[in-house]
């Protein structure tokens, strides 16, 4: 996907998801993506929104995603042709989700006179595993 705004405007995308997901459990949704680099553009982290269905429709909701360890990202090199390259980084964001039946978007911004290029998106949805019971020698 490629955006590129003017020197007069700036740009916000919204991309859906195709299709309502249920959670059943609490849950940790981690958003992937991939960019290409350029170090001159001013970069915002692609924003993970929400919508719950509920008995009144659907309502929006906030999570608080956050990049997981900022400083460690995985940076690829392309050989575009025999005298260029491309340089590409994989990022990714963490946050936490309640259970229930979602639809989910992902909003991305693009400052004035930019070219932004990204690859790929990705979200998984982990499920927060069950407290196990603590074993005791005493049950033997």
């Amino acid at each position: 996907m490629k955006l590129e705004t003017s020197h007069e405007n700036e740009m916000v995308v919204r991309a859906p998801l195709s299709r309502v997901l249920s959670v059943v459990k609490p849950s940790i949704a981690v958003l992937v993506w991939v960019k290409k680099m350029n170090y001159n553009e001013e970069v915002f982290q692609p924003n993970l929104a929400i919508e719950v269905a509920s008995s009144t429709g659907s309502q929006p909701i906030q999570i608080y995603a956050g990049k997981i360890n900022d400083s460690i990202n995985v940076h690829m090199t392309q050989g575009d042709n025999l005298f260029a390259s491309s340089h590409w980084v994989l990022n990714s964001s963490v946050g936490v989700i309640p259970p229930g039946n979602y639809s989910f978007s992902i909003w991305l911004k693009c400052t004035t006179g930019q070219t932004l290029v990204y690859d790929e998106f990705r979200l998984f949805l982990i499920e927060i595993a069950d407290k196990k019971k603590e074993f005791s020698s005493d049950e033997n």
